[in-house]
């Protein structure tokens, strides 16, 4: 592989994946992403460009803010080394040079943006899902027409199921922006992969949730970032899918 090639796309990776912590910690906030500027949360210090060159500026300061001296949270670094990471991985595996793999690429971020806003947050922004979902329908209408129907079918029965479980359970199984993930998801993967990536999402939440209720760190009424899970095999799907990488048990898709 070019060492040129996978520099860049580690570089291009870990800048948009400073971009993503902007998305997920200013999206919904009154200043926003555009008119809105980063600042320390601590003491609220507007931080200068050497202070967000992505992952070097952290190393460099210690993992603490220039001003005040408090901690920065390693969540940042982490939405950079994770959004790098994955450009990375997909660009060997699947190429990066057609228009494919841009959009691809671009669903991909989407889903790690809605991933960490889950993890964080317990949200996941409308902006985002609907985003992420005019870019699919637009794709899919230029270039993959014959499957708009199917990916429409798929993602409307996987939200649909969700939503009813969320009106049964009183939104306790399931919130409103799993519904929408779903529906998000299940139109880009379409049937079956749409179906199979929600279907490991359960399985691995609720062996996530088995694991922490073991070890005591939660009980029964603990609520799960279930949409992280959601987007991550997601996103793992969209790496994979075309690759003979599977794990036993799972058919393949």
């Amino acid at each position: 592989m070019d060492y040129i090639y996978v520099f860049s796309t580690l570089a291009t990776g870990l800048i948009l994946g400073s971009f993503m912590s902007v998305l997920v910690f200013r999206l919904d906030v009154r200043s926003g992403i555009i008119s809105g500027r980063s600042e320390c949360p601590r003491c609220l210090t507007r931080l200068k460009w050497y202070d967000l060159v992505p992952l070097l500026s952290f190393i460099y300061l210690g993992a603490k803010c220039r001003y005040c001296k408090n901690k920065i949270s390693a969540v940042y670094p982490a939405m950079e080394l994770a959004t790098a990471g994955v450009f990375v991985t997909y660009s060997f595996l699947n190429g990066y040079s057609s228009l494919n793999s841009f959009y691809e690429l671009a669903i991909i971020f989407i889903l790690l943006a809605l991933l960490f806003s889950d993890y964080i947050f317990y949200i996941l922004p409308d902006k985002l899902i609907i985003a992420g979902f005019l870019i699919s329908l637009a794709y899919f209408l230029l270039f993959k027409f014959e499957i708009v129907g199917s990916s429409l079918i798929t993602g409307l029965v996987l939200s649909a199921t969700f939503a009813i479980l969320n009106i049964v359970s009183g939104g306790r199984w399931m919130g409103l922006g799993d519904a929408k993930l779903a529906f998000f998801i299940g139109f880009v993967l379409s049937y079956p992969s749409g179906v199979w990536a929600i279907l490991i999402s359960i399985w691995i939440g609720a062996i996530w949730g088995i694991v922490l209720v073991l070890l005591k760190r939660a009980n029964l009424k603990t609520h799960l970032p279930f949409g992280s899970f959601m987007a991550a095999v997601a996103v793992l799907l969209i790496i994979f899918q075309k690759h003979e990488i599977w794990i036993p048990l799972i058919p393949r898709l």
